[in-house]
């Protein structure tokens, strides 16, 4: 058996090819700092789609509003404050009545986003006021306007109850 001289070794020199450099670990770092970063520009909530998500969301629920008082021959209302919308129905004494079901509840919008103006046969509705889906399917063409960050969207209606998505202006 073979015996090694004193002093010798018959592995690699002391701290020669174990562990990582200081450069193989600032290039590591700065490769895994890139991926965060451009993962977390495309999780960012981009306001244009925030935006239209809300102006088609809208938009379905009007006109599922209008086939409702088309099939229960009963009217549907609309209305509005700045951050939030609500259905109203007429109940048997013909006063209007805030809709609690499910699909026609009162609802917030996203945060930031508004409805800054509505108008009803090209006049502004008033505080109160309401946009009503007649029975008979017949009504008022209105245009609805949404914004979020200097962004703007449109929901409109032409009074037979085509609803439809104006274009997105703004930055």
């Amino acid at each position: 058996m073979r015996k090694s001289a004193p002093g010798s070794t018959d592995g690699p020199p002391h701290g020669a090819g174990f562990g990582f450099t200081l450069i193989e670990l600032l290039v590591v770092l700065a490769i895994v700092g890139i991926m965060v970063g451009v993962a977390a520009v495309r999780l960012m909530p981009d306001p244009s789609r925030r935006l239209k998500d809300s102006a088609g969301r809208l938009a379905a629920l009007l006109e599922q509003a209008r086939e409702e008082a088309l099939i229960t021959g009963s009217s549907i209302g609309w209305s509005h404050k700045g951050t939030g919308y609500a259905f109203w129905q007429k109940d048997e004494t013909g006063r209007w009545t805030l809709d609690t079901e499910r699909v026609f509840r009162a609802r917030e919008l996203p945060p930031g986003v508004r409805i800054v103006a509505a108008q009803a046969d090209g006049v502004p509705l008033a505080g109160n006021s309401r946009i009503v889906f007649a029975a008979q399917g017949i009504g008022l063409p209105f245009r609805l306007t949404l914004a979020l960050a200097g962004r703007r969207m449109s929901v409109a209606c032409d009074g037979r109850g085509a609803v439809r998505l104006g274009g997105l202006r703004g930055q």
